[in-house]
């Protein structure tokens, strides 16, 4: 059931109804691979992606917005939903009239889960290589703007990029290493000693 959001407008209440009946909509059309149908919501959804980019009302549905987000990434392996889900994401910082801090970490959340996923099929290897990209650039954008007021940032971030670097999944250590890389030279130094050279030969051999 969607769920009803209290002390907000008639009209926002239609607006988060509509979000969540498309993205439902998309992600059951996505799995009976419909492709004619799969394009118009997409189209539908990017009419939602539109106002949550531009429109200073919908302020009030954003916690709910991001914890939905955050179940379709759980509930919907799937990188095509995924690349919607980080439109989403990205819509939401590029509206000057939210003030997204109190959402950081589930922000941050939703992006490393996005940057450090990994699939078992390679029939979508376009896709989750996009949404991983996508998402690293945004992660910078977002370390960019908060690194002075939170110093600690960065290095949280390179803590768990240089726990992935060697992942059992390739993608996984993709997404670590990029990121690694877009933290800036002094840290993919930093985290790449002899030893985890030695470490990275064997492991590029296996793959």
């Amino acid at each position: 059931n969607i769920p009803v959001i209290h002390n907000i407008s008639k009209e926002l209440q239609i607006f988060f109804d509509n979000f969540i009946q498309r993205f439902r909509k998309k992600i059951k059309i996505n799995k009976l691979n419909t492709s004619s149908q799969f394009l118009s919501i997409t189209k539908e959804l990017e009419v939602s992606i539109d106002v949550v980019r531009n429109s200073p009302g919908v302020v009030e549905l954003l916690p709910y917005i991001i914890e939905f987000l955050m179940k379709v990434l759980i509930e919907c392996p799937d990188p095509k939903i995924y690349i919607t889900v980080i439109y989403f994401i990205n819509a939401i910082l590029c509206n000057q009239c939210f003030f997204i801090e109190p959402y950081l970490q589930q922000i941050i959340t939703l992006l490393l889960s996005l940057i450090l996923i990994d699939i078992d099929s390679l029939e979508f290897l376009d896709n989750i290589l996009k949404v991983k990209v996508i998402s690293i650039k945004i992660l910078k954008t977002i370390i960019d703007d908060y690194k002075v007021k939170y110093p600690n940032l960065v290095y949280q971030m390179k803590s768990v990029f240089e726990d992935n670097i060697f992942s059992k999944n390739y993608l996984t250590s993709f997404g670590a290493i990029e990121s690694l890389i877009m933290l800036g030279p002094i840290f993919t130094k930093q985290a790449w000693t002899k030893e985890k050279e030695e470490k990275m030969k064997k492991y590029l051999n296996k793959i």
